[in-house]
């Protein structure tokens, strides 16, 4: 694979990115931005809700996207571009 043909790179929040004392690495803004120079969008997921990373990230660039909530729900910045839920007859079955 060519660094050409990467698009997206995604990383997951706690123990990932994070380290195991809840800290961003110094140089992830410039990571973030470096990326976005070179049109790559990058993906920060987690099972947190979505506050939760936006808070700890504390950053909003054009290639920054959020995914939380286990994977239901994915942002750019204050957008929800997509959402997935139960509903509460399907929430019902699986009580």
């Amino acid at each position: 694979m060519k660094k050409e043909d990467i698009k997206v790179v995604i990383s997951d929040i706690d123990g990932t990115l994070i380290t195991d004392y809840d800290e961003l690495p110094d140089n992830f803004i410039e990571m973030v931005d470096r990326l976005n120079e070179m049109g790559i969008i990058f993906v920060a997921a987690s099972g947190r809700g979505a506050n939760s990373i936006k808070n700890k990230l504390q950053y909003e660039a054009d290639n920054l996207y959020i995914i939380s909530d286990n994977g239901s729900i994915i942002m750019k910045g204050d957008d929800v571009i997509a959402a997935s839920q139960f509903t509460a007859l399907e929430y019902k079955e699986l009580s």
